[in-house]
This record gives C-alpha cells, sequence and structure tokens, in this order.
C-alpha cells in the first residue's frame, strides 16, 4: 500500500490533478454556466435527452419537443455522448442537468490533463514524469482549452472531444511496435487494443467535426510513425480503428446513409462559412485577452498563446537536437503537423479549403 501510494506521488499526477482543478476551477467556484455562449444550448439538449430517458427511450433520435414542437432529429446527426454523461451526473443527490453539463466541462478538463500527462510522459526517450507535467500544462492551459472554448463559446461536445483527444492519441500510439519487421511479431495486448478502441469511439460520440479532425490527425500520425520505424507488424493497431468504428457504427452509420434527409450539405454563407473565419498569424501568435467570467459576449482572441507555442517549441528542439536520426524522423511530425495545422488558419489556405471535399464542413477554420 505504501508503496503504491509513494509511486503515484512520485508519478507526477497529483501535480496534474492540481494543475486540472486550476483549469476548471470557474466551473467548481461559479453558480450557473458561461452566458451567452452555446452552453445553454447544450443545457436544453441534454434536458432533452433526459425527457426520453425517463420516457423509456434509450437511445432516442428525435427531439420532439424542439422547434415549438414540431420536434427535431438532433440526436440523430450530432454526437450525443455528452448529453448521457450531463444525465448521468444528474443523477446524483442534489444534482441537476445544468450542474450535470458543469460536471461533464469538468470532466473534460480532467481527461485533457490526465491525457497529456501520459502521451508527454510516454513520448519521452525515457519514461519522463517531468515532461508528462509539462506537456498537460501546456495542454490544460493553451487558450483554446482553457479559455475560448469552455467559457467563450461554452461548447460542450468539441471541448470534450478535445479533452479525450491526447488520451487517444497516447493509446495508440502505445500499440505502435518498436520493433524492425525482421524481428517475430509479438502478440498485441489486448487490453490495450480495447482501450484504444473505446477511447476512439467516445471521441466519434462526441463531437462530429472534432472527430473527423481527430481521427484524420491521429492516422496522419500513425502511418508517418509507422513508416519510420520501418513498418512493423501493427496487427492491434488495426483492430483497435476498426473495433472504434464498429463500437460507434450506430451513430456515425445512419448519418452517412440518412444526409440526404436533413439540409447537411447546406454549408454557409454568412456565420459557418469557412472564409469568413480565418485568422491572421499576428492574432495567432498574441498575447491573450484577459477573458472576463461574468461578461455576456467577452472579448477574446483566437491564439495560439505565447506560453504554450514558445515553451513547446523549445522542447521539440531539445527533443531532436538529443535524440537518436530515426527518433528525430518520428518527432519531426509535430513540427510539420504544427506548421501545417496554422497554415490552414490563414487566408493563404482558402484554395485548399475551397478545393479539398469536405473541408466546408468544418466551418471554422480556427478550431484546427
Amino acid at each position: 500500500m505504501h508503496r503504491a501510494i509513494h509511486r503515484v506521488l512520485n508519478s507526477g499526477l497529483p501535480v496534474v490533478l492540481l494543475l486540472v482543478l486550476i483549469a476548471a476551477a470557474p466551473f467548481l467556484t461559479r453558480p450557473g454556466l458561461p452566458r451567452g455562449t452555446d452552453a445553454e444550448l447544450h443545457v436544453f439538449r441534454a434536458a432533452e435527452l433526459g425527457y426520453s430517458l425517463r420516457a423509456g427511450v434509450l437511445y432516442p433520435r428525435w427531439a420532439p419537443d424542439f422547434y415549438y414542437g414540431y420536434g427535431y432529429p438532433i440526436f440523430n446527426y450530432y454526437a450525443p455522448l455528452t448529453y448521457y454523461l450531463a444525465n448521468g451526473f444528474a443523477l446524483l443527490p442534489g444534482l441537476e442537468v445544468v450542474a450535470g453539463v458543469k460536471a461533464v466541462f469538468v470532466l473534460g478538463f480532467l481527461l485533457a490533463g490526465l491525457g497529456s500527462y501520459l502521451a508527454g510522459r510516454d513520448l519521452s526517450a525515457r519514461p519522463s514524469p517531468l515532461a508528462g507535467i509539462l506537456a498537460a500544462a501546456l495542454y490544460l492551459f493553451s487558450p483554446y482549452i482553457l479559455f475560448i472554448d469552455p467559457h467563450a463559446r461554452g461548447d460542450l461536445a468539441e471541448f470534450f472531444a478535445l479533452g479525450l483527444f491526447p488520451l487517444v492519441f497516447w493509446a495508440f500510439w502505445r500499440l505502435l511496435p518498436h520493433r524492425p519487421p525482421s524481428t517475430p511479431p509479438s502478440k498485441p495486448r489486448w487490453g490495450g487494443v480495447v482501450l484504444a478502441a473505446l477511447l476512439l469511439a467516445a471521441l466519434i460520440l462526441s463531437h462530429n467535426l472534432m472527430a473527423l479532425v481527430g481521427t484524420a490527425v491521429l492516422l496522419v500520425s500513425l502511418a508517418w510513425t509507422w513508416v519510420a520505424r520501418r513498418y512493423p507488424p501493427a496487427w492491434g493497431l488495426l483492430v483497435a480503428l476498426l473495433l472504434g468504428l464498429a463500437l460507434s457504427a450506430f451513430f456515425w452509420l445512419p448519418v452517412l446513409l440518412e444526409k440526404d434527409a436533413v439540409h447537411l450539405s447546406l454549408v454557409g454563407p454568412g456565420h459557418f462559412d469557412f472564409r469568413n473565419h480565418f485568422r491572421t498569424l499576428a492574432e495567432l501568435l498574441a498575447p491573450s485577452a484577459i477573458l472576463d467570467f461574468g461578461a455576456t459576449a467577452p472579448h477574446y482572441r483566437y491564439n495560439l498563446g505565447l506560453a504554450p507555442w514558445t515553451l513547446a517549441l523549445g522542447g521539440l528542439l531539445l527533443f531532436l537536437r538529443n535524440a537518436q536520426a530515426r527518433r528525430r524522423i518520428v518527432l519531426a511530425q509535430f513540427p510539420v503537423g504544427a506548421v501545417l495545422l496554422v497554415f490552414l488558419m490563414l487566408p493563404a489556405s482558402t484554395p485548399i479549403w475551397e478545393r479539398i471535399p469536405g473541408m466546408a464542413y468544418l466551418q471554422f477554420p480556427w478550431r484546427l
């Protein structure tokens, strides 16, 4: 028992938990939810799902009370996991649906801290709790995670998906073998395969667009690493991907098959036109504006934050300098990916958004 406690204390997890509590403090100490944001919309959806659950409909695809009682197929097309979680928290004594939504925000911070810690720790040449703590701090206190998504936008589903992504990334990276293909393949760790599949399914069920972005980034990262490691056998990785897709197929398959029943193809013009949401490089690299948690529609910047991008760049350069040649090839995907994603937020990337099918569905380049 004492050894287990000692291992936990030395692992850095208590520090990560403290960082999570600091990041989530407004949801733990302030009454209600951010005003003038999508948070209220998510409360309505969670409440509507709760009504259906109490009526015995365990997986509703129709919201009968929406649109003045005419109904709306929101749950058939919009990922529902966060609303189930909110209703689960609302079952606790003394809580209701608003508190349930707040609890899901806090859970998102917890997942973000834990996932980024594990990914940072295990990406080191040798497992390093200090590297994990630094990664958790950079991710938790990046402006989009700390301020913009939970407070300025109140986007529960997208925020929760962003909280899940580091865990998904970590779980799949663990399945990539380090052995060269000439060595006998080892048996897949089926516990890790199941965990990765469950996390991928949870990501898909959290937010439609972030699931597309996150899965695409994950696949590119895995493919890059697989090639850099000279094509080691990765059957466990393939099984986890297919199993994750299969577990979530009850949601995404009807969306694809029934997309013509609604106007999913009508993207823009106006607020949801991606052309109206590009950012300048100066804004992305600018310091954060102090957010007024009590304000309605507060002013904020879609920026990367000075500390996250400078520390991440410095740490990456240090890794590349000290790492072996093959490991440098693996790690090179991160600066390349970061530069590409930043470029896609700039007006100069307009031709890419216009020519690649499906890019317009992402609506807001700054969400990358």
